[in-house]
């Protein structure tokens, strides 16, 4: 068991380099909450946790419905624009604040 955490660990941080994304508050949130709570968002949004898992470490991404499954199911503490950073930068460059 140790060592496929040891695995999964290896794997997320060499997902976070090939794929980077501003998505550490799903990360934040995933790893402050239960495993209840994380199915909970899970079944909110019509996926798995090990799915979500791999989107909080960055092998995979989220789509625009998902994303904002996440965003409605966790009340916006993670927000659906995180997941895209370009548009996270240019909105904030031009100070435009997404609601």
């Amino acid at each position: 068991m140790v060592a496929k955490i040891k695995r999964f660990a290896n794997l997320c941080g060499i997902a976070q380099k090939r794929f980077p994304m501003d998505n550490h508050t799903l990360a934040a949130w995933m790893k402050g909450r239960s495993a209840g709570e994380q199915a909970e968002l899970a079944k909110a949004c019509d996926t798995s946790v090990a799915y979500l898992k791999q989107i909080s470490c960055g092998m995979r991404r989220p789509s625009e419905a998902l994303a904002e499954a996440i965003h409605l199911a966790t009340k916006g503490e993670v927000a659906a624009i995180s997941f895209f950073p370009r548009l996270l930068r240019l909105t904030l460059s031009h100070g435009v604040i997404i609601t």
